[in-house]
């Protein structure tokens, strides 16, 4: 994929998607985990886990995708559903 991004835009794209979003999956799993933990009833700790984990199947199924689709195709199965999951 590349981008059609330049200078500062670029780099805050990148800061954005390489820094904050790999900080934000265990902020969001650790914050969740405490808080559904002590109290189970509440809502709020049981979606940040959840979000934790779609962050992490998304970043995990962006990766596998393009392994397995651009880098080396046909080297690792199911391509397509990774890059579903991804949304590649």
């Amino acid at each position: 994929m590349t981008s059609h991004l330049e200078g500062l835009d670029y780099l805050s794209e990148l800061i954005f998607w390489t820094v904050l979003l790999f900080a934000a999956i265990p902020a969001y799993a650790t914050v969740g985990a405490v808080v559904a933990s002590r109290r189970p009833g509440n809502w709020v700790g049981w979606l940040c886990l959840a979000m934790g984990a779609v962050l992490a199947f998304h970043g995990a199924g962006t990766d596998y995708a393009a392994r397995a689709l651009k880098l080396d195709p046909g080297s690792l199965p199911a391509g397509v559903v990774a890059a579903w999951i991804g949304d590649v």
